[in-house]
């Protein structure tokens, strides 16, 4: 088990962060009964990891609840599959930009 202090260390995060995603019920420490301190194992930290993930694709806080909900394969995919597109056209339109910037100054 670990402290709240050793996960945001380890994982490059601060203890803000998981407060927030324990708040929003994306990981779920257990609480020491004497002192109530959080105590993290290592599912908790796969949750962060996966829930880390998610955010670094810029994908919100209730749509990875609601995978995490789910647990269904096809949610995920769909999802990614959401994603992938909206960098995609993102992606395109920035190069059309990029070729229009070009071709007005005459390179």
């Amino acid at each position: 088990m670990y402290t709240i202090g050793q996960v945001a260390n380890f994982l490059g995060v601060s203890r803000d962060t998981l407060k927030h995603y324990e708040e929003k019920k994306l990981v779920k420490p257990k609480r020491d009964e004497k002192k109530g301190y959080r105590k993290y194992n290592q599912f908790d930290i796969h949750d962060v990891i996966t829930t880390n993930f998610y955010r670094g694709l810029d994908i919100e806080i209730k749509k990875i609840q609601e995978i995490r909900q789910s647990k269904s394969i096809a949610d995920l995919e769909g999802l990614l599959e959401e994603k992938e597109a909206q960098i995609l056209e993102e992606l395109e339109y920035k190069n059309s930009f990029k070729a229009n910037k070009i071709c007005e100054s005459g390179l």
